[in-house]
């Protein structure tokens, strides 16, 4: 069976899901219940001003980052070999943190062994009971929720094998343990989901109809989707938001669904797809029901497709994207120091928004979005390398 999709999996280009409950907010409120509350925060110029803020300091390039921590003895680690474990391997996010790892990782003599999820449970049950006994040193698991397969990941700790979970928060029932470490998904999501939510503060001067698609399918999702509505709620008086409830399972629904609520709601001119994957479906939806000429889109990701098409589309204003390149020398330093049994810095992450203006000032292609200079500087590099002994 095919493995349901989340934000998390959007991100990495899962691509089956669908609308499901449709809740209109007045004065920005929000509830799964559809009850609405009163916007908090200050009038629609203070709004505006608050969303330019944060827009002036993300849409920036990267010039700076945490200090990757202190000095590790590497070479104690060559010949060793590191499991990477994808949930889908297909997509451009993933392929790009699988050619950073490999490429970071053998700076210090280690080799990258791939073994595809697929997307589906019982592989990738599959790739992490293989890598129990493969006689490899420890495994990175890419956007694979812990509760997915928490038997074969303990067989793993209990073999003594460091394993760290990218994009998966602990769960509160897993006690911090030097053989287990996560990514917190909200430092990029919930980022990425509010950014998005400020440009459409922005551009409307704090007047903004807007629909947010709420990705549902599982928690970290939600709450992308609920930092959209709450930075609406806290910044934005004068705006009100329409949510719709996406769950995973029926995407070619999703156009007669936003087309559905255009029409319900025909003051609605901003639309904001949780991620890029379901951009497709919210754009057909519009021009379904004839909403294109005064809708404009918010998203993120920040895929390539996405960023050619935020170029390219008048009616895109923005998409919030995170830096594969980056989390992935995250990933390696904190996969090292965990063999080592050090202890982990904290990494932080590179999210940027592009917008029409900075768009057009990077180079649109696979070798742009390989090389991770999209976001800033990429001297992050050299510093993980000083702090290998690999400089």
């Amino acid at each position: 069976m095919a493995l349901a999709t989340s934000t998390l999996a959007s991100r990495i280009g899962a691509a089956a899901s669908a609308l499901a409950i449709g809740v209109t907010l007045a004065a920005c409120g929000s509830s799964a219940s559809g009850s609405s509350a009163s916007a908090g925060g200050a009038g629609s110029a203070a709004g505006t001003a608050y969303a330019t803020k944060q827009l002036n300091a993300a849409t920036a390039p990267a010039g700076s980052f945490p200090p990757p921590g202190p000095a590790i003895n590497v070479s104690k680690l060559r010949g060793s070999t590191v499991d990477f474990i994808p949930l889908g391997l297909k997509p451009p996010y993933t392929v790009v943190v699988q050619a950073e790892l490999k490429g970071a990782l053998a700076k210090a003599g280690i080799t990258l062994r791939t073994c595809d999820g697929q997307l589906t449970p019982s592989v990738i049950q599959g790739c992490l009971n293989q890598a129990v006994s493969d006689g490899s040193s420890a495994v990175i698991t890419d956007y694979i929720p812990y509760d997915l397969a928490p038997n074969a990941v303990q067989q793993l700790i209990a073999k003594g094998k460091p394993v760290f979970m990218a994009g998966s928060y602990r769960p509160a029932s897993v006690p911090s343990k030097a053989k287990i470490a996560f990514s917190n998904p909200d430092d990029v999501e919930a980022v990425s989901t509010r950014l998005a939510a400020d440009a459409v503060i922005q551009d409307s001067k704090g007047t903004a109809k807007a629909l947010v698609i709420k990705l549902t399918s599982v928690p970290s999702a939600a709450r992308a989707g609920d930092a959209a509505v709450r930075e609406f709620k806290g910044h934005c008086q004068g705006c009100q938001v329409t949510v719709k409830d996406f769950d995973s399972t029926n995407l070619p629904q999703l156009p007669s669904e936003v087309a559905s609520a255009l029409l319900r709601n025909p003051g609605i001119n901003y639309i904001i797809p949780q991620t890029e994957t379901v951009l497709p479906g919210a754009i057909a939806g519009a021009q379904s029901a004839g909403a294109t000429a005064k809708v404009k889109f918010a998203t993120t990701t920040g895929t390539l497709a996405g960023l050619q098409q935020l170029n390219a589309d008048p009616a895109m204003l923005a998409d919030a994207g995170y830096s594969a390149t980056y989390a992935a020398w995250t990933e390696a330093d904190a996969t090292m120091r965990m063999m080592l049994g050090k202890p982990l810095p904290h990494y932080g992450s590179l999210v940027r928004v592009f917008d029409r203006g900075n768009v057009k000032q990077l180079a649109l292609t696979p070798a742009g979005q390989d090389s991770g200079s999209w976001y800033g500087s990429t001297s992050y590099q050299a510093a993980f390398l000083k702090a290998w002994g690999r400089s």
